[in-house]
């Protein structure tokens, strides 16, 4: 499940590198345990196994496909990285931020190389586009970052002042309405730029994760199974990520929908996407228990 490719020894080999293959694990083992140990309960949850969260494209398609139909509570589990949170410990309410994912197609005009001056060259329009988004200054005191991911400029030749060229960009903010302030100062910088230098600049597409909409009755849920498993001690109340996650569509789809998002402490590291990927396999155990401890939980609060 999402499994990411990476070259190694010059073949393409697809690595859990982000904990997939334990959260699937930790929710299967959970209903197992649930569906046999606890008979006597009366109500009912419905385990999701959602794939392609690592290209936002999954919660989508589950959403369409009727997943939330009768569905009251979602809750979700993912590892975290050994910077954010240690082994032994769990966050009730993970809170990711915004990832708004966007490219320009940079039009300027062709000339040869000995007569710059009769063309628009946008590998200079597009070196000045990562400068001026650099210089853009965002409020210390909210989480967010601007990074240009991609830039492309020219053809085969060296000797055509190139006219076309890409620019990709992704933005991360602590919630919605701060990336799209965030989106706004970029676009405005990225057309005036072009503009200025007698370009243009295009939008040509837009992706966009949300930021958490979590809710405090699911939140409470998580909060008291973690005090179950791991103490007092072991409970984060809330951990800010600036890290996205499609999960989010479900709360954003569903009216009333009450959700919330567990972060699970494992000691992974050196980090996620980091092909080299490792966790303390004892996660997988307190995983299960928090999550049948969430289930319990629901159930007889009715």
């Amino acid at each position: 499940m999402d499994a990411l490719g990476y070259q190694v020894g010059g073949e393409t080999r697809y690595i859990h590198s982000c904990g997939h293959d334990a959260h699937s694990t930790m929710v299967l083992a959970a209903s197992e345990i649930i569906a046999k140990e606890y008979p006597e309960l009366k109500g009912w949850f419905k385990a999701i196994f959602q794939p392609a969260e690592e290209i936002g494209m999954g919660a989508k398609a589950m959403i369409k496909d009727g997943v939330l139909e009768g569905v009251d509570t979602i809750i979700g589990i993912h590892l975290r990285p050994i910077q954010e949170t240690p082994f032994g410990m769990a966050a009730a309410s993970l809170s990711h931020s915004e990832s708004i994912s966007f490219s320009y197609k940079i039009k300027g005009k062709a000339a040869h190389t000995g007569r710059p001056h009769l063309g628009t060259n946008t590998a200079n329009v597009t070196a000045a586009i990562v400068q001026g988004i650099n210089s853009i200054k965002l409020n210390p005191l909210k989480c967010g970052t601007i990074n240009v991911v991609r830039i492309e400029a020219g053809e085969a030749s060296s000797n055509v002042i190139p006219e076309k060229g890409v620019i990709t960009i992704n933005i991360r903010a602590e919630d919605n309405q701060f990336g799209e302030f965030i989106f706004n100062k970029v676009d405005k910088k990225v057309n005036y730029i072009a503009k200025s230098m007698d370009a243009t600049a295009e939008l040509l597409r837009k992706k966009e994760i949300p930021a958490c909409l979590s809710n405090e009755k699911a939140i409470d849920l998580c909060r008291a199974a973690i005090i179950k498993v791991l103490g007092e001690d072991g409970l984060i109340d809330n951990l800010l990520s600036p890290g996205g996650e499609d999960f989010w569509y479900y709360p954003r789809s569903k009216k009333d929908l009450k959700a919330s998002y567990i972060g699970l402490g494992a000691d992974f590291s050196p980090g996620l996407h980091d092909p080299q990927a490792s966790f303390n396999l004892d996660t997988l155990i307190i995983g299960t228990l928090i999550l049948i401890e969430v289930v319990l939980e629901f159930i007889n609060r009715g």
